[in-house]
Order: C-alpha cells, then structure tokens, then sequence
C-alpha cells in the first residue's frame, strides 16, 4: 500500500512485484534511473501502540543536493 501511495504522490514507477531491493523508479531529467525503496508506517488511533516511529532530519529546501 505504501509502495502505491508513494508512487502517485511522487510521480514514479512503481517496480515488478517482489524485485529485491527497491520498490519504484524515478526517472530524472538527464534519462538515468534511480532506485527508490519505499517504506510504510501506520499511524493513528488504530494503529499499533507498540511500534516506534522515528524521525526523518529534514535539511532547509536551499541546501538539497540532488
């Protein structure tokens, strides 16, 4: 579910079924591909109290290096 979620909200393509080690493919402006793995966490008041969510550092937008 989190692969599909991803792949709309991202725009990307989502890889075959079971392919080992990425989940989606994003294609960039020079042509290349780069190999996206997905990963999910449910959240909210039905979700599994004793599972840990941790947290992304994000950098400022200004200092992106892709």
């Amino acid at each position: 579910m989190a692969e599909a979620i991803a792949a709309d909200v991202l725009g990307l393509e989502l890889a075959p079924p079971r392919t080992a080690g990425y989940d989606a493919i994003r294609r960039t402006t020079d042509g290349s591909e780069e190999r996206i793995q997905v990963k999910g966490r449910a959240f909210g008041p039905d979700a599994n109290p004793g599972q840990r969510l941790g947290w992304i550092k994000q950098r400022p937008r200004a200092t992106r290096c892709y």
